[in-house]
C-alpha cells in the first residue's frame, strides 16, 4: 500500500548534500538540478558544474561518477544546462544532457557516456519498471518512450502541439511512471499535473492551479501507490501533497528563503525507502531531506 493520509513530514529539512556551500567541490553544489534516490539511500545530483555526483547514505562529500572531462560536448562531458537524471537497478544512468541536446547512458564505473537520443530539448527523464525510459521533449511538448537498443522512441504522451486541450502539453517537465505505467507529467505552463493512463492518447487533469495560488510552475512530481501526488513547485518555493480526487492541495513545508524551513525555487523530489522526501534546493545549492513521521500509520514504499 502507498503512505496514508495521515502521514506527516519534517517542516525542517536536513542537508544531506551540499553542506559546503556554492561550489566545485566534492562537498558542495552548484545549482543542482535534478536528484534520484537508489534503493540503497545512495543521492545521484546533476549540477552546474557540470557533473553528475553520487552521495553514499549519510556521506559528507559526494563522488564524481559521470562528467569528468568538464564542460563540453564530448562523450565525457556535459554542457550547461544539466537536467534530471535517472539510475537503473545496474547502476547505469540515464542523464539529460540539455545544453547537448542529447540524452546519455552512463553505464556505472564508466569514464565516459553513450548518446542514445540527439538533437532533442530533453527537460526530463525516468525509467519504468520494465527498464524503459521516458524523456519529456521541451520543443515538441511531448513524452517519448525509449526500449534499449530501439531506433528512436515512441510519442506516449502530448505530440499533438502546443496548447491546453487533454491531449496537448505546454512545456512539459520531468515525468514520473508509476507501477502501472501510467505517467504524471507536470504541464508546467497550464498550471497542472497531468495524467495518462497506459496506452491512452489523452491525458486526464489530476491536479490544476484552483485559485488558490498552490501552483505556479510544477517542475516534478512523485506518486505513491495510493495515487497521491507530491509536487514540487519552482516559482512558489514549496512542496504540496495532493491526494487523489481532492479539489486542492496541501503544502506541506517550503517558502522562499534559506533557512531550513525554507526553498528557493526548488527543481527536483524523491523518496527513499522510508518513506522520506528528497528536494533538490537548487538556489541553495543543497539536497534537503524531510523525515517522515512514522507514528502516525503503517508505511511500506516500494520504489
Amino acid at each position: 500500500m502507498g503512505i496514508c493520509g495521515s502521514a506527516t513530514w519534517a517542516t525542517e529539512g536536513e542537508t544531506v548534500a551540499g553542506r559546503g556551500g556554492k561550489g566545485a567541490n566534492l562537498d558542495q553544489l552548484k545549482r543542482p538540478r535534478g536528484a534520484f534516490v537508489d534503493d540503497t539511500g545512495a543521492i545521484y545530483i546533476t549540477d552546474d558544474n557540470p557533473r553528475v555526483v553520487k552521495w553514499e547514505r549519510g556521506a559528507s562529500i559526494g563522488v564524481k561518477v559521470a562528467g569528468f572531462g568538464g564542460k563540453g560536448s564530448n562523450n565525457d562531458q556535459f554542457e550547461l544546462y544539466l537536467h534530471n537524471l535517472a539510475v537503473n537497478k545496474e547502476g547505469t544512468m540515464f542523464i539529460c544532457d540539455n545544453g547537448n541536446q542529447r540524452v546519455m547512458r552512463w553505464i556505472e564505473n564508466a569514464r565516459s557516456g553513450e548518446v542514445i537520443l540527439s538533437t532533442i530539448n530533453c527537460f526530463g527523464v525516468t525509467l519504468d519498471d520494465e527498464g524503459s525510459l521516458y524523456v519529456s521533449n521541451l520543443d515538441e511538448n511531448l513524452i517519448l518512450k525509449y526500449r534499449e537498443n530501439s531506433a528512436g522512441g515512441q510519442i506516449v504522451a502530448g505530440g499533438n502541439g502546443q496548447g491546453s486541450a487533454l491531449n496537448q502539453f505546454d512545456r512539459p517537465h520531468f515525468p514520473f511512471v508509476d507501477h502501472n505505467f501510467n505517467i504524471f507529467i507536470p504541464d508546467t505552463d497550464n498550471l497542472r499535473i497531468m495524467k495518462w493512463s497506459n496506452g491512452s492518447t489523452t491525458g486526464i487533469i489530476v491536479s490544476e492551479d484552483n485559485g488558490l495560488n498552490q501552483l505556479s510552475a510544477p517542475h516534478a512530481v512523485i506518486v505513491d501507490e495510493l495515487d497521491t501526488i507530491y509536487i514540487v513547485d519552482h516559482n512558489l518555493h514549496h512542496v504540496i501533497r495532493w491526494f487523489k480526487d481532492a479539489q486542492s492541495g496541501e503544502i506541506l513545508f517550503g517558502g522562499y528563503g534559506n533557512q531550513t524551513n525554507q526553498l528557493a525555487y526548488p527543481t527536483d523530489i524523491d523518496f527513499d525507502r522510508e518513506g522520506n522526501l528528497y528536494i533538490t534546493d537548487r538556489n541553495n545549492h543543497r539536497i534537503q531531506k524531510y523525515a517522515i513521521n512514522k507514528t502516525s500509520c503503517h508505511l511500506s514504499i516500494s520504489k
